[in-house]
């Protein structure tokens, strides 16, 4: 009877370790999504400086003409690259938790490297291509480094 009650009982260390563990997954989703926020508040500062300050019309061909790159595009790229990162980021963590967000930030440099492409083949100017690249820079460097950051363990 005695014994019963002792192993049915929850022991004080899984409880507080099972929080903890708990309260470093919703740390790290926090800081995740800081990160992608951080993000688009750098590429809407980027986007502000070529616009207004520096007088850029940003414009590409994508095909079907010129198109003015605008605030709303510019904050939506780094929420969808931010969060198809992380979605990635969380899976690769999943299969290997200690060599995923070393693969994840190998795949990360090579994604954003490439991406620095699409300014130079749509950019009307090579100034246009110089101010789109860099924002791709930043939001990219933003993003691995905040995901990267986010998951380190904390001691």
């Amino acid at each position: 009877m005695i014994m019963n009650s002792i192993s049915s009982e929850t022991s004080p260390i899984t409880t507080t370790t099972e929080a903890t563990v708990r309260g470093g997954a919703a740390a790290r989703r926090i800081r995740r999504a800081v990160t992608i926020l951080i993000a688009v508040l750098v590429a809407m500062i980027d986007w502000v400086i070529c616009t207004q300050l520096v007088g850029l019309d940003l414009m590409v061909d994508q095909g079907a003409g010129p198109t003015p790159v605008n605030p709303l595009l510019v904050g939506l790229a780094p929420v969808l690259s931010g969060l198809s990162g992380w979605a990635l980021l969380a899976i690769l963590e999943r299969i290997n938790r200690r060599r995923g967000p070393t693969i994840w930030m190998i795949i990360a440099i090579v994604v954003a490297v490439l991406s620095c492409w699409s300014p130079w083949a749509m950019a009307l100017s090579v100034s246009i291509a110089v101010a789109l690249t860099s924002m791709h820079v930043l939001v990219g460097a933003t993003v691995i480094i905040g995901m990267m950051i986010s998951g380190a363990r904390r001691p």
